[in-house]
């Protein structure tokens, strides 16, 4: 359990001379696939986020973390992705799927919501920027929600002396 393989993400987008719109979808923002033996439709997947949903329920709810664990080769393995406190709409929503599909996604409000009223969608002006950050975990074997909690708690402090520099 202690063998993780840790990936850092940042992405920095900057607006040219027009604005740069993201829009109201639902179809993520930082994605990964996970192999078919992992996928919780088969029955071997799990899909777990912080706020305590689980697989179907997971899916289009918010929570600083998401898990998904399941069988490669005949053992459990997991990936797991945290959402950055400094993200735009943090905790982002998870577009996560029993087929595999695992997302985050700070847009998609209308969907996630099932509310046309609500628009996730975000503008960056003429000149500016926006900034986007995950951390993805890689490990054998489901890591246990105190464990992922910890990890995102020391992944939070991280971004908060980034921020204080």
């Amino acid at each position: 359990m202690d063998d993780l393989r840790i990936i850092d993400l940042t992405v920095t987008i900057r607006a040219g001379e027009q604005p740069v719109r993201f829009g109201d979808t639902k179809e993520g923002t930082f994605g990964i696939r996970i192999p078919t033996s992992m996928e919780q439709r088969h029955g071997k997947g799990t899909i777990l986020t912080a706020a305590g949903k689980r697989d179907k329920e997971a899916w289009g709810t918010r929570a600083v973390w998401c898990t998904y664990s399941g069988d490669v080769g005949g053992e459990v393995y997991s990936i797991s992705v945290f959402d950055h406190p400094t993200n735009p709409h943090h905790p982002t929503y998870w577009h996560v799927r029993d087929y595999g599909l695992f997302a985050a996604n700070p847009f998609g409000w209308r969907d996630f919501q099932n509310n046309p009223n609500v628009d996730g969608s975000i503008t960056v002006p003429a000149g500016g920027q926006i900034t986007f950050r995950y951390r993805t975990i890689f490990a054998k074997g489901a890591i246990p929600a105190e464990r992922l909690n910890a990890l995102y708690e020391a992944f939070a402090k991280e971004a908060k002396a980034q921020s204080a520099l």
